[in-house]
């Protein structure tokens, strides 16, 4: 078992814990005051905040990966963890208070908010062949999810506490069956493309806080989850992010959106708060308190950062917007497979035969950073593409993609001139290097500039001539 996946089970069990420890009356009966609060600060923060992200899409230059998920960023600064502000209320003292509760309950609605969120993102982010279908499928094995645990795991937690004597300490055999379930629900919804903690939290929340069984598995798992695996979780995600490969402007760029969504939460609090006739005091801290980060919001970062678009998909789409584009004149056929890099170059040749290809495109190995810099070397793609020079029976190409760097655009939308050069060395490849920029050439956007070599000499005078 890996490090990674240990930080995984604790993160999984750290809101299994915590929603143990949640009232399923605050969510199912939060209140009118806190229901207002919560749905006003979710909507206002998240609209603001999103708005906010494609102004600074607009006007900022900005990698290609931060462009990509600067609205999701924006629209984060919406959420709010339960878990986090739970724990900051018992620290501060404040659960037996009106502002305490108040803070808990709009808490409650706006983590569910959440939850809707994640849910609807994991499942509408699924990248199938048939996308209806698998949204469908989805929908359906979640939804059979929540069934299963009201009506086939609820009851069993329910007898559990009735063989239970008064006053005695529930049976091992209860916690260790529990835990079995936590792990299996924590399998299955990742199975079905949800996070892993969406079974485990529906899980906590059947359990009755307090006595006997709550509060023994608050006993036996609280001490190890929150002193070790937690902090494994936190220290596994630290290591996975280097800050040092991150442009300063990059981060102020975050950070000013992280700000104006700070600024935008506190604004509409007070605003709320002051419609409902709450104290400028109590609202102020309500506003700080709902501002709080934690493990939520990282294990929502995080979640996001494993189901990102891959650049296959991405390739894929463009294939087909290209077909979309010139219909009648051009077939997209995906074919996908998956094979180890010391053998990708034999699938590769293996279709470019079958289908009898002209011509084979292979990414270049390096990709540059908005600075100018090279931002990565994948030196598994180097030794690729040269096995695929060595054995192609046909001509091969390398695409070098510079980004937004070089102002990348539509050649069949742009206005710019695209500058073209055929290095000619009077090889058979080079003539089919010809063959394709003639037709390049043609495009009245399109600039061709060929650069012929010739050596001096009696064995080449009749091609020199």
């Amino acid at each position: 078992m890996t490090l990674a996946k240990l930080a995984s089970f604790g993160n999984m069990f750290y809101h299994f814990l915590n929603a143990v420890q949640t009232d399923p009356q605050m969510v199912l009966r939060p209140g009118r005051v806190a229901m207002f609060m919560a749905i006003s600060v979710f909507s206002i923060t998240m609209v603001l905040s999103f708005f906010m992200a494609i102004v600074m899409k607009r006007n900022f230059d900005m990698d290609p990966k931060l462009y990509s998920s600067l609205s999701l960023i924006g629209m984060s600064q919406a959420f709010t963890g339960l878990s986090v502000v739970y724990y900051l209320v018992n620290e501060l003292k404040l659960q037996n208070t009106d502002v305490g509760r108040l803070t808990l309950a709009t808490a409650v609605v706006t983590d569910l908010l959440n939850i809707i969120m994640i849910t609807i993102s994991s499942v509408t982010g699924e990248k199938m062949i048939s996308r209806q279908i698998i949204m469908v499928w989805a929908f359906i094995t979640t939804f059979a999810i929540v069934i299963l645990v009201l009506f086939v795991f609820r009851p069993i937690i329910l007898g559990m506490i009735r063989n239970t004597p008064a006053g005695k300490p529930v049976d091992q055999k209860y916690i260790f069956i529990i835990i079995i379930l936590t792990l299996v629900l924590g399998f299955v919804s990742k199975a079905i493309g949800q996070h892993y903690i969406f079974g485990p939290a529906l899980l906590g929340l059947i359990v009755p806080d307090g006595p006997p069984l709550g509060a023994a598995l608050v006993a036996r798992l609280d001490t190890f989850i929150l002193g070790f695996l937690c902090p494994t979780y936190l220290a596994i995600s630290g290591l996975q992010t280097n800050i040092y490969e991150r442009n300063p402007r990059e981060i102020w760029i975050v950070g000013i959106l992280v700000l104006f969504g700070i600024a935008v939460k506190t604004t509409t609090v007070m605003m709320t708060a002051k419609l409902m006739n709450l104290p400028t005091k109590e609202a102020f801290l309500l506003a700080m308190v709902l501002n709080s980060k934690g493990i939520v919001e990282l294990t929502i970062y995080n979640f996001w950062k494993e189901n990102k678009t891959s650049t296959a998909a991405r390739i894929a789409n463009a294939l087909r917007q290209y077909e979309q584009n010139n219909q009648g004149c051009t077939n997209v056929h995906s074919f996908t497979s998956v094979s180890l890099f010391q053998t990708m170059h034999d699938v590769i040749l293996r279709v470019a035969i079958d289908r009898r290809a002209t011509i084979v495109i292979m990414p270049f190995h390096k990709q540059w950073a908005i600075d100018g810099g090279i931002e990565s070397s994948n030196a598994s793609i180097l030794r690729l593409n040269k096995r695929v020079l060595e054995k192609a029976h046909c001509s091969v190409g390398v695409l070098v993609d510079r980004g937004i760097l070089k102002g990348s655009a539509n050649v069949m939308t742009s206005q710019s001139k695209f500058n073209v050069a055929i290095i000619y060395l009077s090889s058979p490849d080079d003539a089919k290097a010809l063959e394709y920029a003639a037709r390049m050439a043609k495009h009245e956007q399109v600039i061709l500039t060929v650069i012929r070599f010739l050596l001096f000499g009696k064995e080449n005078s009749v091609e020199r001539q």
